[in-house]
Order: structure tokens, then sequence, then C-alpha cells
């Protein structure tokens, strides 16, 4: 068992390579987008990237050494990951961003929402990483390849937007429900439980209130 720990200990530094060569891809994909030199690195790149993003917390729980601090690098290096891809996208073609600047205000409004809500509550940003967020990384992938290779831009986009839109409703609607900020919470019905987890059982509260009316 000690040596399963060393090893985990040993290893440790795997998700942090992770979370950051999304840091450093970032920069190099917007790059490429921008002076248009969209070959195979780039995609090879872009898939990497994400792929990283799925599995940065798989490995990290599976050794055992996620942490709060893990979770919050994750989710800087994917914003940052993918607003530099967003920009690439509008400076490849800026006509088709142009046509759907309603759709993607939405968008932008709704994660505004998000993340002022959550430091409203918790002052801290979401760190949900929700079933619906690696769907929305994944999605994001299918989109740019959409965008950058098979050259259909507004296809690429509504494939981001609908998917953002669906993983904002459903984060929006986890800090309704959670009282404390959690990180790692998959999907609604789970931050159903921790709400009931959070909750003082019926029973205690009524000895509670009894107590109080006693003066005890």
């Amino acid at each position: 068992m000690k040596s399963l720990s060393n090893a985990s200990h040993r290893l440790a530094w795997i998700p942090f390579a992770l979370v950051g060569s999304r840091v450093l891809a970032g920069p190099v994909l917007l790059w490429c987008a921008a002076t248009r030199h969209l070959g195979a690195p780039f995609f090879a790149i872009l898939v990497a990237a994400v792929v990283s993003d799925v599995l940065d917390g798989m490995i990290a729980r599976k050794l055992g050494t996620s942490s709060k601090r893990l979770r919050l690098l994750d989710g800087f290096a994917d914003i940052a990951l993918y607003v530099q891809l967003a920009i690439g996208a509008a400076l490849f073609d800026p006509s088709a961003f142009g046509t759907l600047a309603g759709p993607i205000a939405v968008l932008a409004v709704g994660r505004i929402c998000l993340y002022a809500s959550c430091f409203v509550r918790y002052r801290r940003p979401p760190s949900y990483h929700s079933v619906t967020a690696k769907a929305w990384g994944l999605g994001l992938m299918v989109a740019f390849i959409t965008i950058f290779g098979a050259r259909e831009t507004v296809p690429g986009i509504w494939i981001g937007l609908i998917l953002g839109y669906i993983n904002t409703a459903d984060e929006l609607a986890m800090t309704a429900l959670l009282p404390a900020w959690h990180t790692d919470v998959l999907s609604i019905a789970m931050a159903s439980r921790l709400r009931r987890a959070h909750m003082p059982s019926p029973g205690f509260r009524a000895t509670r209130t009894l107590h109080g009316r006693n003066g005890l």
C-alpha cells in the first residue's frame, strides 16, 4: 500500500503537465489560425489539447492527487485555450462571426452570469468539470475542426453555441442548488445529493427548534 502511495506521489506531476500543455498550446494555435498555418501540426495540437482536458482530471482522481488548486488551474487553462481558439476563428472568418454576433453575445452574457453568481455565492469561480462541460469541450474540438478544416464556419459556431448554452444552463442550476463551493460536480443530480448532504435532517431541525423554545 505504501509503495502504491509513493508511486502516486511520483506521478502527481502528470495532471499539472497536461494542464500546462494546454496553456502552451493556446498561443501556438492562435498564431497558426491568425497566420493560416492550418496543416497537420495545427490539428494534432488542437486534438491533443482537448484530449488533455478530458484526461487530466481522470488521471488525478486515479492517482488520488486531485486538489482544488489543480481543478482551478484546469479551469483557467480551459478558458485560455478556448478563448484563444475563438479569437483565431474570428480572425479566420470575421464575417461569419459578425452574422452570429447576437447568439454569441447571449452565450457570453450567460457565462458572465455564471461566474458572477459563483463569485457572489462562493467568492470563487465555478469549477464543476461537469459532464456537459466535457461534452462542450469535445464539441468545441469538432467545431474548430469544422471551422478550420472544412471551412464551414457557421455550422461550427452553432455546434459550440448549442453545447455552450446547455452547459451554462446546467452549471447555473448547480450554482442555485449548492450552498457551498464544490469541484467535480458531474451533474445536477449530483448537485442535488450534495445539497441534501449539507441540509440538516427534519428531525434535527425539529429538535433544535424545541430546544430553542425551552431555552436550551
